[in-house]
């Protein structure tokens, strides 16, 4: 639409009809040249709440995907943390401060790059992934959280005979492949502990590295979003149960980016 003789201001792509009814709909008349302003602050308003929502339905897609372990929190926050429940409150401390210095360096830049949180069961990892990804996801970037050894479950039950669960297995990979913040949650449970630890199956090996890979860009050697891991084991045992490409780009590059809960002890359950 061109501009007329009145109105040079006017963009050629001005939709002068979708901005009649946006000012029909607040009571502004299109013909009053003194309305104009107004009716270009309206449209832009409008363009960016539909781009709000257009993005908040993207980042919903995204996280309906999530394989949440049954008796975590999926909205605990920094706030939430409980060092008092840690025989060593201070090292609990220093664990949490790390944690919320590593969100707010994530979320107030563009950096990209991933963390690990290493340590026995019941310690918090899991809590204090959440909280991190929460800081993310409030800046608007889309989250997904998977556990993988319910992950692992999809292989195990019907996936090979039942097209339902392989097409939710499958968007649930993909959506895992292409997420902003991804929450990898006890990450090594599906290849067992100690002594019984061994390499996973093939298919849940191979759904892992595809994830890896797309999670890595090799011409930048960097990471392309952020991962989150929690797990029991240390590096070299994952490397054990899954191929060590794997292990490596999803591992963070930085040891700053390691958050070792060696010294704190189980409070699952304690108040």
């Amino acid at each position: 639409m061109r501009n007329g003789p009145n109105d040079p201001m006017i963009p050629l792509h001005f939709d002068r009809e979708r901005m009649r009814k946006i000012m029909a709909s607040k009571g502004i008349d299109i013909d009053d040249p003194q309305a104009l302003e107004r009716g270009r602050e309206l449209i832009a308003k409008k363009n960016h709440d539909d781009l709000a929502q257009l993005k908040r339905e993207k980042r919903q897609d995204v996280e309906r995907y999530s394989l949440w372990s049954g008796s975590e929190s999926t909205n605990f926050t920094f706030k939430d943390w409980r060092p008092d429940l840690q025989a060593n409150e201070q090292l609990a401390r220093e664990i949490g401060t790390r944690a919320w210095r590593l969100a707010r360096e994530l979320a107030d830049g563009d950096k990209r790059f991933n963390i690990a949180l290493l340590g026995v069961p019941g310690t918090g990892k899991t809590s204090l992934a959440i909280a991190i990804a929460n800081e993310l996801r409030a800046k608007g970037k889309s989250l997904i959280f998977l556990s993988t050894n319910l992950l692992k479950n999809y292989f195990a039950g019907d996936y090979y005979s039942d097209p339902r669960v392989k097409n939710e297995c499958d968007l649930t990979i993909t959506m895992a492949c292409k997420a902003d913040v991804l929450v990898l949650d006890d990450w090594g449970t599906e290849g067992g502990v100690g002594e019984r630890m061994a390499p996973v199956r093939r298919d849940m090996a191979s759904a892992m590295f595809n994830i890896a890979n797309h999670r890595f860009d090799g011409q930048k050697n960097e990471a392309r979003g952020i991962t989150i891991i929690t797990s029991n084991n240390s590096m070299g045992q994952l490397e054990i149960m899954y191929d060590p490409k794997t292990v490596s780009r999803l591992a963070p590059e930085s040891s700053d980016h390691i958050l070792e809960f060696k010294g704190l002890s189980d409070v699952r359950g304690k108040r």
